[in-house]
């Protein structure tokens, strides 16, 4: 198949990661991918190693020039002209607006290409018009939860859980505390994600202040991995709670997984998501885990050992589960090898296979039309 990966950009964040995992896995099942993003290039570290892993490969990339938060009238043409040359099999969109544009630009009749939407999260915001322009496309659900909650009318729908990919080598616990000024023994609490209102840091914060009273004795560390809007008012709110000398905001990092491996417990306050990569990536880790309790967390951790869900409105209860965890660590090994058969539907594989599938049988309906 020929298929085209059509996103805004290529920087540090889950929808990204999971566009340019299922094209590298598309790519390794035989399948011709190019990858468009709608936005400039920006050269941050993020997108140049995807830049580089994406083509060895063998997936093209373009970007087709828009600046960040403008029209783009220009990349929406070429967007346009992609969309309409009948060129791919399959025109596969990332993001709701996208959505809309793609199912409005493409061409319809016997040698369309087919249109997938992939609803990446439980709360997406999608206008009537929004959802008249993607009508007729076929729809991949990130979760059982993200169908539920977010379902729109569609010519075939099914839920196909996003991936993530095992690193390929680590750095080592040592190491990286060494990189970051961490000695052995310091405790250390993490939790990845963009600074966006969702993800709910300011409650992580107040968890965080209230845990370290709790242990003064023995110090603490939070690390926050992930940059975005909210940076600004974490910073204060960091400072108002007396945790300059706790958190410490690591930026967009190319190397969660080294951050994960030189922690001690992953925190989620949450409180919506689609797919959580960021959990599924602590769980790969052999991390034990404290999230916030939402259906979309239970989904993906629901099963696995060492795992606690708290009401993220309760900064005492989740406290009190990050200090249990600290004051009695799982064997890391031992998790990873319990966690190991349960997370294999997450893999970018079996990812990729189930969108290859998906794909093939969307062709086949709109043939029969």
């Amino acid at each position: 198949m020929r298929i085209a990966q059509i996103g805004f950009n290529l920087e540090c964040g889950g929808i990204q990661n999971m566009l340019a995992n299922l094209s590298l896995g598309l790519a390794e099942l035989g399948h011709h991918v190019d990858v468009f993003c709608l936005d400039r290039a920006t050269g941050s570290a993020c997108e140049q190693q995807w830049l580089e892993t994406l083509s060895r490969s063998g997936v093209n990339v373009r970007f087709l020039g828009r600046k960040r938060h403008r029209v783009g009238i220009r990349a929406l043409a070429r967007l346009r002209r992609i969309a309409r040359a009948g060129r791919y099999d399959v025109l596969h969109s990332h993001w709701p607006l996208l959505d809309a544009l793609v199912g409005a630009f493409r061409s319809r009749g016997k040698n369309a290409s087919t249109h997938v939407v992939t609803v990446h999260s439980t709360v997406q915001s999608r206008s009537p018009i929004m959802r008249f322009c993607a009508t007729g496309s076929h729809v991949a659900y990130c979760s059982r939860a993200a169908r539920r909650q977010s379902s729109f009318p569609s010519a075939s729908a099914t839920v196909i859980p996003n991936a993530i990919r095992e690193p390929q080598s680590r750095a080592g616990r040592g190491a990286v505390r060494e990189s970051i000024g961490l000695d052995a023994k310091t405790p250390v609490v993490i939790s990845v994600g963009r600074l966006s209102p969702e993800k709910n840091f300011p409650r992580a914060l107040e968890a965080v202040a209230e845990l370290r009273a709790r242990i003064p004795h023995r110090g603490l560390r939070f690390l926050i991995a992930g940059d975005g809007s909210e940076f600004e008012p974490l910073r204060s709110a960091a400072q108002t709670l007396g945790l300059e000398d706790t958190v410490t905001f690591l930026g967009a990092r190319t190397d969660v997984a080294d951050m994960l491996d030189a922690s001690d417990v992953f925190l989620s306050t949450s409180t919506y998501e689609g797919m959580p990569l960021a959990v599924l990536e602590a769980l790969h880790a052999g991390l034990p885990c404290v999230l916030s309790d939402i259906e979309e967390h239970h989904e993906v951790a629901g099963q696995m050992t060492a795992c606690e869900f708290v009401n993220p409105s309760h900064c005492g209860r989740l406290s009190s589960a990050i200090l249990r965890f600290l004051e009695n660590p799982p064997d890391t090994s031992q998790l990873m090898r319990i966690r190991r058969p349960l997370l294999r539907p997450y893999s970018t594989d079996a990812c990729a296979r189930a969108y290859a599938e998906f794909f093939t049988s969307a062709i086949r309906r709109n043939a029969l039309r």
